[in-house]
């Protein structure tokens, strides 16, 4: 804005937004952090995958390509993020 008469309320509005729309992360249950776990360990290095997963008090979907799974530190990455199994809600893999 070329003209800001109160210095640093548009920051002050979108850090308060923030918090308005943080949602805290979902329990699973039992039957859904199996269902997680069954398809975790179906993936493979360029499987197509539609998750939703948590981070920083939102919730995103994404589809795309896992390029690397690593189990030990429990964490697998797309071609745009890395995303804990701990974080993941749903996933999917997609047919070609």
């Amino acid at each position: 804005m070329p003209f800001d008469a109160l210095k640093g309320l548009q920051e002050e509005l979108r850090r308060r937004e923030e918090l308005h729309t943080h949602v805290e992360k979902a329990l699973l249950s039992e039957d859904i952090i199996k269902e997680i776990s069954d398809v975790l360990i179906k993936l493979e290095i360029g499987s197509k995958v539609r998750i939703v997963f948590y981070r920083n008090g939102k919730y995103y979907e994404l589809k795309g390509e896992i390029l690397k799974i690593n189990p030990t530190y429990k964490f697998l990455t797309t071609v745009s993020k890395k995303i804990y199994f701990d974080d993941i809600k749903e996933i999917e893999i997609l047919e070609l």
